[in-house]
């Protein structure tokens, strides 16, 4: 792969992970905030106090450990595409809904368009597409690219 395609691709990553973390995450620190006033509000229990700092990526009850597996950002599509242009999609939000027990195990087996079926379509009608994901496992981001159709596994 040329120097400046991965370049490319670094750079979608980032910027990717930016707008995902301006406009999911904050909201998502926002409503667990929410929920859980509502909740102590309706069983007339205190609020339990919640704890913000770099160690808990989630405002979260301090007595509640944090999830140590965590997609920060998921492009799908060809490669040296972009968001912008269509032939790649952000699939953050789903990838995450895929999260059980603090890992992501998607069996894909020997049929094809199971990515295109989980996410929602096909980005880039025949053309070779990835799957990059940028995750944070026990504070530490990681970086994997899976080819298309591969099995996705990623363990705590």
């Amino acid at each position: 792969m040329e120097t400046w395609l991965i370049i490319v691709i670094i750079v979608v990553i980032i910027a990717a992970a930016s707008v995902w973390y301006f406009m999911f995450y904050k909201k998502k620190q926002a409503d667990v905030s929410s929920i859980k006033a509502s909740s102590a509000a309706q069983t007339s229990q205190p609020a339990v106090p919640v704890v913000t700092s770099p160690s808990h990526p989630v405002n979260q009850p301090a007595s509640v450990p944090t999830a140590s597996l965590i997609i920060k950002n998921a492009l799908y599509g060809a490669s040296g595409g972009s968001v912008a242009s269509g032939n790649v999609k952000d699939v953050t939000a789903i990838l995450n809904g895929y999260v059980t027990g603090n890992k992501i195990d998607i069996e894909t087996g020997s049929i094809g368009g199971v990515y295109n079926e989980i996410f929602g379509g096909d980005p880039a009608i025949n053309a070779a597409k990835t799957l990059a994901v940028t995750y944070e496992m026990r504070g530490i981001t990681h970086f994997v690219v899976f080819n298309e159709n591969d099995p996705i596994k990623i363990n705590a």
